[in-house]
């Protein structure tokens, strides 16, 4: 069975300035993710939701490591 593709797409794309919480909670789960990938290649890591308020930060995650 062959998938077709249709002949027009729509794409949309968000785009948020340096400063926003969206970009700080993507920075955090970013890091988290290359120090597990450091320790052990085979990792398996859930970056979960991040909520950021002002100063406080409420992060969710979730590893299997093997060290």
């Amino acid at each position: 069975m062959a998938l077709r593709c249709p002949e027009t797409f729509l794409f949309t794309s968000e785009s948020v300035g340096e400063s926003h919480s969206d970009k700080m909670c993507d920075q955090i789960s970013d890091a988290v993710l290359d120090e597990c990938l450091k320790s052990d290649p085979e990792s398996k890591v859930a970056c979960g939701e991040k909520m950021y308020y002002v100063s406080m930060l409420c992060t969710s995650n979730q590893f299997n490591l093997v060290t």
